[in-house]
């Protein structure tokens, strides 16, 4: 296997990984008294060294929007 179809595989990891992920966080949001942890959970994977979840913040609010998904209020 040469370099550049090792870099592909990994990119198309990646890419499937970060997809579980806001699946999985979006999933999680529609369920009552989760919001609060999705939001911290998201920006943390943001911020993660691994670079694995670049733009998951982004990608789940975008999510969420298209579902027209609003917070519940604060109380």
């Amino acid at each position: 296997m040469n370099s550049s179809s090792s870099d592909h595989q990994w990119q198309q990891h990646q890419i499937n990984l970060s997809a579980a992920a806001v699946a999985h966080l979006v999933k999680l949001t529609q369920q009552p008294g989760w919001w609060e942890y999705v939001k911290a959970r998201a920006r943390k994977l943001d911020r993660d060294e691994s670079r694995l979840f670049v733009d998951i913040e982004q990608q789940v609010v975008q999510q969420l929007q298209a579902l027209a998904w609003r917070p519940p209020p604060r109380a």
